[in-house]
């Protein structure tokens, strides 16, 4: 694979055997590592599956190994987070354009008296496999934790990384004019930087050509974008919509054409990039 194009909004989304009435697309994976990005979907409320796990009471767990991340297209998922396993908890709430990254060790869950008032869409991506409590890999990397009192000395937890990117201020792309930049989380492990890049309409590019690399892609939030991927085959001319997805591997390059690369402008959320250098 050189590089992957996808348009998630003409996409089928797949149903869970294991989970009826929550849905996904797969939109990149690593076979090698069992990392993916995916664009999650759940109802109203909780599926099923899930609401018959609380109907024993409030469901918490950790990961093992694995960096978990987020970004919330829409909906209002409450999500629960302990600072230890004896912490009476904190409630947040997963709104359009809240980029949430639970680091190995970080205690979180969701309780039954709280549920999604409506559907709940968002792009979910990680450095490995089974963070899902019903993925074929939770049993090794996904480890609940009951509120039965007993003290786990043996583990630092870890905090989240909970913000509205709403909140932050916009910034001078550090490279192209006229372009606006947000930095919303550093690298961790071998989970790259995560930044959103506003491209204003009608703007050039200057003269530059972005490197492909192992987990950096980009998917446009709104507006339009117009570039070129550049392989051993030839180059492609893409223009790219709101739901688009994109990940290109080293052997492949970005370029933007001479003309405007955004008649309307456009929001990206870039993972590794900032759409002009790697980060």
């Amino acid at each position: 694979m050189t590089f992957t194009h996808l348009d998630t909004t003409t996409m089928a989304f797949s149903e869970s055997p294991a989970n009826p009435g929550a849905k996904y697309q797969v939109l990149w994976q690593d076979p090698t590592t069992g990392s993916t990005v995916q664009m999650s979907y759940g109802p109203a409320g909780f599926p099923p599956k899930v609401a018959e796990i609380l109907s024993h009471g409030p469901h918490r767990h950790y990961h093992n190994s694995v960096n978990e991340r987020h970004y919330v297209l829409g909906g209002d998922y409450p999500v629960w987070h302990w600072s230890n396993e004896r912490d009476e908890g904190k409630l947040s709430v997963l709104r359009r354009h809240t980029y949430l990254e639970n680091p190995p060790k970080t205690l979180h869950g969701i309780r039954p008296e709280i549920t999604p008032e409506i559907a709940t869409q968002m792009l979910v991506w990680n450095n490995g496999s089974g963070t899902n409590i019903f993925d074929k890999d939770a049993a090794k990397e996904t480890i609940e934790v009951p509120f039965d009192g007993r003290s786990m000395p043996d583990i630092e937890w870890a905090a989240p990384h909970l913000i509205s990117t709403k909140d932050l201020a916009w910034w001078p792309h550090p490279s192209i004019d006229g372009w606006r930049i947000k930095d919303i989380a550093p690298s961790a492990q071998d989970s790259p930087p995560v930044a959103l890049v506003s491209v204003s309409p009608n703007s050039g590019s200057g003269t530059c050509e972005l490197q492909g690399a192992d987990r950096r892609w980009l998917f446009v939030l709104s507006g339009d974008l117009s570039l070129i991927v550049k392989t051993s085959d030839g180059p492609s001319q893409l223009s790219l919509q709101e739901g688009h997805f994109l990940a290109w591997s080293d052997e492949a390059s970005i370029v933007y054409p001479a003309r405007s690369i955004s008649s309307g402008g456009c929001l990206c959320l870039c993972i590794g990039h900032d759409l002009a250098s790697h980060t």
